[in-house]
């Protein structure tokens, strides 16, 4: 009789269980991967804004220069932040919420929520899953002027 796995993930742990009933549970932070319970803030002030990296990890990258040194954030998907009118400018003061992810063999600082002023954006899940962006609507011009326009 083959054995036969089973996967559940809870609260940040992955639990693997037999058909003979022998469990083993590997958390998150055992994997490298994101982990909630170790989040931290960033504050800092904006040197570089990358809407989109050509290396690993992929997404938006953001330099900021804090009161340690530079710390490269990767932001994930930056048409969150777009969507939500925020702009990154050289300059702008911002605090991130998130935490270093081991990746690759080295490591990187993964935002889950980017604030500017008043203004937080989510970029990523408690589980740290970048989140999609909003799907813009598909409505031009020429689709209103053939249902008769605007009135």
């Amino acid at each position: 009789m083959p054995i036969r796995f089973r996967s559940i993930t809870l609260a940040g742990a992955l639990l693997l269980s037999t058909a003979a009933g022998a469990q083993q549970v590997r958390t998150v932070s055992q994997r490298g991967g994101y982990d909630a319970s170790r989040e931290t803030t960033v504050l800092g002030t904006v040197v570089s804004f990358t809407p989109q990296s050509k290396s690993a990890p992929a997404g938006g990258h953001v330099v900021l220069q804090t009161s340690s040194g530079t710390v490269d954030v990767n932001l994930g998907n930056t048409a969150l932040l777009q969507a939500a009118g925020v702009e990154l400018k050289t300059g702008d003061s911002l605090r991130i919420l998130g935490e270093n992810v081991n990746f690759m063999g080295g490591q990187f600082f993964a935002a889950r929520v980017v604030q500017k002023g008043a203004q937080a954006v989510a970029l990523r899940s408690s589980y740290g899953i970048p989140l999609a962006a909003p799907r813009q609507s598909n409505t031009s011009a020429t689709d209103a002027k053939a249902q008769g326009g605007a009135r």
